[in-house]
């Protein structure tokens, strides 16, 4: 799992990661809290987050697929679920990935 800014100047900063997330991602889970969710995506799932954060803050849950980049350059296909968590006044994006 990982938690994503969803509505401010760094939307998609991770903000929270699961210890297995940032294993997944060949990242420890300090790591992953310095990445953006572009950082993780190929060229071709990137296009898309855009679009998934606006329906996500619209309170539309998004499930699909996407590929990722590990630290080592490999890459590897996913399924996603992102939904909306507001935690206090932040909005943030919670994203789970299923290998």
């Amino acid at each position: 799992i990982l938690i994503l800014e969803a509505d401010r100047k760094d939307t998609g900063k991770s903000i929270a990661a699961h210890t297995a997330a940032a294993h997944m991602h060949g990242y420890s889970v300090s790591e992953m809290l310095t990445k953006n969710i572009a950082d993780l995506d190929t060229p071709d799932s990137r296009i898309s987050v855009p679009d998934w954060f606006r329906q996500v803050l619209k309170g539309e849950p998004i499930r699909g697929e996407a590929t990722h980049i590990r630290n080592d350059g490999t890459v590897f296909p996913l399924e996603i679920n992102y939904s909306l968590l507001n935690l206090g006044t932040k909005n943030t994006s919670w994203r789970l990935t299923v290998t």
